[in-house]
């Protein structure tokens, strides 16, 4: 299976990516009331937003490390050749601060930040809302409030243990609401060694005239679970995509250059003519 997702790096480099991080999404809700209450009665009702800011906290540390029980028994060991892919992933740090636009990043050699867009598994809030946010000020109690997070995971985590998992550690520190989840993907990591990577290497050298840029999974997720754990399909990678660093994806003026586009379609005759020889 060939999925989009992948594209070209800083240098104009494609990548070419083996698989991706699994992913288990979830909204926590806790609802108190009917409405919400004049904060004269804060001393005599509990405050939703305090006790999810809570329970939040006790899932993960300031270090980034998940803290339910069991989270990482299941986490499969980095073979040699992976090793070798994450060493090699070329990240200019402070091209990548500039292109996250972020001020704080946990890690400046750019080893540790391959290592760990890679490798690590996460615990993110995505969102979360309580209360009143308009302009000045209003003295309430509220009576709901939720979050969302998502849960990102590597081999071979399974997300349907993960939230087991969760519902267990939820009702450990008293978490009385409700779990909402929005969404469940596999991890997946191909072997660099597989007939499909091989021709894509080939033919992205034959293309773009330069080494592509191999990496052992995308730091973010897509179904390709679905192929490789539910239909049994044994290799799928993610490539021949068209975006680059400058293609603000998810944003507003996302964007690819025209010239990328061609060589796309290029990569993808050159592949289907290599690999019909090979596989």
């Amino acid at each position: 299976v060939i999925m989009e997702g992948a594209g070209l790096d800083a240098k104009g480099r494609p990548q070419i990516v083996l698989g991706v991080k699994g992913l288990l999404y979830v909204e926590l809700v806790l609802d108190y009331g009917m409405r919400d209450l004049h904060s004269s009665n804060a001393p005599i009702v509990r405050n939703p937003c305090i006790d999810l800011m809570k329970i939040i906290d006790s899932l993960v540390d300031s270090n980034g490390r998940v803290l339910i029980d069991g989270f990482y028994d299941d986490i499969r060991e980095l073979s040699i050749e992976e090793k070798e892919l994450i060493r090699k992933y070329d990240i200019n740090v402070e091209e990548l601060k500039a292109n996250l636009g972020f001020k704080e990043i946990k890690y400046e050699e750019k080893e540790k930040i391959a290592e760990a867009l890679l490798t690590y598994p996460t615990c993110n809030v995505d969102g979360f809302e309580c209360g009143y946010t308009g302009k000045g000020s209003k003295t309430i109690v509220p009576h709901k409030a939720f979050a969302k997070l998502d849960f990102r995971l590597v081999p071979n985590q399974d997300p349907y243990k993960i939230f087991e998992l969760l519902k267990k550690h939820l009702q450990k520190v008293g978490f009385k609401g409700e779990i909402i989840t929005h969404g469940f993907e596999y991890p997946v990591r191909t072997s660099p060694n597989s007939a499909v990577v091989k021709a894509m290497i080939e033919s992205a050298k034959k293309v773009y005239k330069v080494e592509p840029q191999v990496i052992p999974n995308s730091a973010g997720t897509q179904p390709m679970g679905l192929f490789v754990n539910k239909l049994g399909i044994k290799d799928a990678v993610s490539a021949i995509g068209v975006g680059g660093y400058h293609s603000n994806a998810h944003a507003p003026n996302e964007n690819i250059k025209i010239e990328d586009y061609f060589k796309a379609i290029s990569h993808t005759e050159e592949f289907l003519r290599i690999y019909s020889n090979i596989s």
